[in-house]
C-alpha cells in the first residue's frame, strides 16, 4: 500500500487491500477472468470510487490488465507477482495470528469452565 501513497489513511487501505485481495482470490484461486468493470465494487465503495482505486492500483503496478480479445473496450485485471506475494505473506501471517489466538482463546475457555464448574 505505501507505492499507492504515504499518506493513506488506515480506513482507505481497508478499501484497497479489499479490492486486493478480492482479485487475488478470484484470479489466481478461483481462476475467473475478471473484468476491470466488475472489480470496481470490490472497494466497498461507490463504482466510481471503485474505479479511482483500481486505477491506482494500476499506476502502482500491483494489479495489471490484459485487453479481452472478444471485446476491444474491455480489460482484464489480475494482481501483481509482487502484489501477490505480499498478500500471500499477509494472509499467512493472518491465518498464524488466528491459529495462535484460537488456541489462547480455547484454553483460556477451558480454564473458565472448570472454574465455574468447581464453584
Amino acid at each position: 500500500m505505501r507505492k499507492i501513497g504515504p499518506s493513506l489513511d488506515a480506513a482507505d487501505a481497508v478499501h484497497y487491500w479489499n479490492l486486493l485481495a478480492a482479485i487475488y482470490a478470484l484470479t489466481e484461486e478461483e481462476k475467473v477472468k475478471l473484468r476491470a468493470t466488475d472489480a470496481y465494487g470490490f472497494s466497498g465503495s461507490s463504482a466510481t470510487t471503485g474505479k479511482r482505486k483500481l486505477l491506482a492500483l494500476i499506476k502502482a503496478d500491483l494489479v495489471l490488465t490484459a485487453k479481452n480479445p472478444g471485446r476491444r473496450n474491455e480489460k482484464f485485471v489480475f494482481i501483481s507477482e509482487a502484489a501477490k506475494d505480499a498478500v500471500l505473506r499477509t494472509l499467512d501471517e493472518w491465518a498464524h495470528y488466528f491459529e495462535a489466538y484460537s488456541a489462547a482463546y480455547r484454553k483460556y475457555r477451558s480454564s473458565n469452565c472448570r472454574r465455574r464448574a468447581n464453584h
